[in-house]
């Protein structure tokens, strides 16, 4: 698995399955998330300057504010954003439900069940 795309894609395919995730798969996952998680952040960084930028041209033009946001939200590159927004947040959950899946394996192996 080379991006964060391919992880999620992977542990969907699990969930859709009817699987459990194993704790240490999970573990694995999120490490691999985190540590590939900058390039995807960039990649938003970037499309949301670009539609700032676009916005901002558009109001410097004399349109209004308010037509300003619905050109942008129509266009291609606010879709983007807005998917590799999710993406980016979707990665933030995989480590976070991680983190908390071995903490509760850890804490059911300790109480014996």
């Amino acid at each position: 698995m080379k991006n964060v795309q391919e992880i999620i894609d992977y542990l969907s395919d699990i969930a859709e399955k009817g699987q459990v995730i194993p704790p240490d798969v999970y573990v694995r996952c999120a490490e691999r998330v985190n540590v590939l998680l900058q390039p995807e952040q960039d990649k938003l960084f970037l499309l949301e300057q670009n539609v700032a930028k676009k916005r901002a041209e558009l109001v410097m033009n004399g349109q209004t504010a308010a037509y300003a946001k619905i050109v942008i939200e129509a266009s291609d590159e606010y879709t983007e954003a807005r998917k590799q927004k999710a993406l980016v947040e979707r990665a933030l959950e995989v480590i976070k439900l991680a983190k908390k899946h071995a903490q509760l394996v850890g804490d059911m192996a300790r109480s014996g069940m």
